[in-house]
């Protein structure tokens, strides 16, 4: 039995939310679904031309040395940038 509807298992990069995910959702006969995967279908669907934050990473190499202050609001605006594609 579970009182819940979606749960979210969060946590920078190597942590093992993967570890744990997978067999949580087999053990609640769930689906997952990894953010990584649903960021892929938008970049899929669209070009840079039309969304050119949500492929900002691919596009944009060097930031992966950026420091962590300059990452963080580029994430929640590739973020705000998918939310409407990805919601009804």
């Amino acid at each position: 039995m579970r009182d819940w509807d979606l749960l979210v298992v969060a946590g920078p990069s190597g942590v093992g939310k993967s570890h744990l995910s997978y067999p949580l959702a087999q053990h609640f006969g769930v689906a997952i679904t990894e953010v990584d995967d649903l960021l892929h279908s938008v970049e899929a669907l669209t070009t840079e031309a039309q969304q050119p934050m949500i492929h900002y990473w691919r596009t944009h190499p060097e930031a992966q040395d950026f420091p962590p202050e300059q990452i963080l609001p580029i994430h929640l605006d590739v973020c705000a940038h998918c939310s409407p594609r990805l919601l009804p």
